[in-house]
């Protein structure tokens, strides 16, 4: 019953509930997932094996469903309960992120933008990125998450307690599983390559 997602990813999609609810938050519409697993394919084409890109408990997003005729996709909120996100580049450069077929190496479709207003994970939220064509490999893992943006602007306010950050670059371990408290704001530039802080 999810060959509809199946038409536009390249990955395996399974949830135990999908509710949708346009009263609470008119004329937003609400969307509920629990139980989630997204698993994709190795980038690399001849190694076969698969992988979660996320898992979670709990996802809940309140959407502006009118911004789509603008070809804008607009999440005025977003929050993620007891979740774990695994982000991999390899050698060529092929990241399992890359998961719209057709789409390779544009995290949208059909020209769309993507904007989040509030970002906020709950109950535990374990981020992973290797990248082995820079040879950089960053995991945290966050108790409670809060991030705003104007949904016009780029600049991120931050409220983050994580509990275990690990920094690799290389064959040097830069820092590893110590605890980061971060309050202020935050801007990511050029596909989140370059990050700006202030106020923090």
């Amino acid at each position: 019953h999810y060959n509809y997602a199946r038409q536009y990813l390249n990955a395996s999609v399974t949830l135990s509930e999908a509710r949708v609810n346009i009263l609470n938050n008119y004329p937003n519409v609400t969307i509920t997932l629990k139980d989630g697993h997204i698993i994709v394919p190795s980038p690399d084409p001849e190694k076969e094996w698969a992988d979660s890109l996320l898992t979670f408990n709990k996802v809940e997003a309140v959407a502006r469903p009118f911004s789509l005729l603008r070809k804008k996709i607009l999440i005025s909120s977003l929050s993620l309960e007891h979740a774990a996100i695994r982000l991999f580049t390899n050698t060529a450069d092929n990241s399992n992120w890359e998961i719209f077929n057709g789409t390779s190496g544009d995290t949208t479709s059909g020209g769309y933008t993507f904007s989040i207003g509030k970002l906020s994970a709950s109950d535990t939220l374990h981020f992973s990125y290797e990248d082995m064509a820079d040879t950089v490999i960053y995991r945290i893992s966050i108790r409670e998450m809060t991030a705003k943006s104007s949904l016009t602007g780029s600049a991120l306010q931050t409220d983050i307690d994580s509990y275990s950050n690990t920094l690799i670059v290389g064959k040097d371990t830069l820092f590893n599983r110590i605890p980061f408290l971060v309050k202020g704001y935050i801007t990511l530039e050029n596909n989140f390559d370059d990050y700006y802080f202030r106020d923090c």
